[in-house]
């Protein structure tokens, strides 16, 4: 149902604060409609929850294709609110390599807030992808990347209002492959019962085999374990299933070994050896319509960290230390900053002062944005 908008005169009786809710969502709506872009919520929920431009999509540079003309379809979750998503440099960076692929549509999905999260249950509205507005459960993939332990309740929530069942073994060949991701992935065991595979490392190195993997299991006809199955050999993909895993009384690990034939013994960690080639570097990063908690470009000048701080666990994680050359920095920070509007930017690693290039670099920068 349609919310009927007030008039003139109701408008004036309204709160400041009202009146200025109702011209800017009556702006937002037409113009989606102008785009000929149905949205996953009504007129009437919109109006009635925080903060609703968390749940529109349709931001400048945020990726558009054509469902019908992709063979994969990837939804890319952080399980938090938009406004904490928008600021993972993780997701935007993967967000913008997978949709470099013509045969992948990768769109994103946060968690709805208390208000829209009882609505959606209420009135049985499955959980959507915010570019095409469809349904999770609908997708080829759902990537949930996982930055921290505060996390995990949200990651059962975004599987519950997909209405994809949460346990693994519970899934059917309709539902979508869920994939683990992230830092917490290095310890993929606490989780491991709700995730088809986890992927163990740096996202750039080995997902275009597994979206190769998939594309042809699927043109094969072949079945959802037969495809976790070549996803397990790929280096960095560990499948649960595939797995045996048990366990000392004080909850340790005491064994670990596969179940199947071909299946590796052990799980290598994946990592980018070369910055300058095997980094995919944002030229258009995606505004929000609304204040993000990073509000501003981020770039990436190194990655790793020379520190070794034990209390750590990134510093360890993602161990030796690698820096991006300062001209391609200096490319991408010009590009970022022409194509998002943005005028403040940050740099971003595990220790910046330690980068080698850090006083040129600030210097052009200074210098950049004045001339912008």
């Amino acid at each position: 149902m349609s919310i009927i908008f007030p008039t003139y005169s109701e408008k004036k009786a309204l709160s400041k604060s009202k009146q200025k809710k109702f011209c800017i969502w009556q702006m937002v709506i037409n113009c989606e409609r102008k785009r000929m872009r149905k949205l996953a919520l009504s007129d009437e929920i919109l109006l009635s929850v925080d903060k609703a431009a968390r749940y529109i999509g349709g931001e400048v540079n945020s990726i558009m294709k054509d469902k019908d003309k992709v063979t994969t379809r990837v939804a890319f979750s952080f399980p938090d609110v938009y406004e904490i998503g928008m600021s993972n440099l993780g997701m935007m960076l993967l967000y913008n390599m997978f949709n470099k692929r013509p045969d992948v549509w990768c769109e994103r999905v946060y968690s709805p807030w208390l208000d829209l999260d009882k609505l959606m249950r209420e009135q049985n509205i499955p959980l959507f992808a915010l570019e095409s507005q469809d349904p999770v459960r609908d997708f080829d993939f759902l990537c949930i990347t996982l930055g921290y332990e505060m996390c995990y309740t949200n990651v059962l929530q975004t599987l519950d209002l997909s209405q994809i069942p949460l346990k693994a073994a519970d899934r059917d060949e309709s539902c979508p492959i869920v994939i683990g991701g992230g830092a917490c992935a290095y310890n993929p065991e606490p989780l491991a019962a709700f995730f088809d595979l986890f992927y163990i490392g740096e996202g750039e190195t080995v997902y275009d085999a597994l979206f190769d993997a998939y594309k042809a299991n699927k043109e094969a006809g072949g079945s959802r374990e037969e495809f976790l199955l070549k996803a397990a050999q790929i280096p960095g993909i560990y499948v649960p299933a595939f797995y045996d895993v048990t366990y000392k009384e004080d909850g340790t690990i005491a064994s670990f070994a596969p179940n199947r034939p071909g299946v590796p013994e052990k799980v290598q960690k994946q990592l980018i050896v070369d910055m300058d080639k095997g980094y995919c570097p944002i030229e258009k990063p995606v505004v929000p319509f609304i204040k993000a908690t990073q509000d501003r470009v981020t770039l990436e000048i190194q990655r790793g960290c020379i520190r070794g701080c034990r209390f750590c666990q990134a510093g360890m994680i993602y161990r030796p230390l690698r820096e991006r050359d300062v001209e391609e920095l200096k490319e991408s920070a010009r590009a970022m900053l022409k194509n998002s509007g943005h005028e403040e930017i940050s740099l971003s690693s595990l220790s910046s002062s330690d980068y080698t290039h850090l006083e040129e670099l600030v210097n052009f920068l200074i210098d950049e944005v004045r001339r912008c």
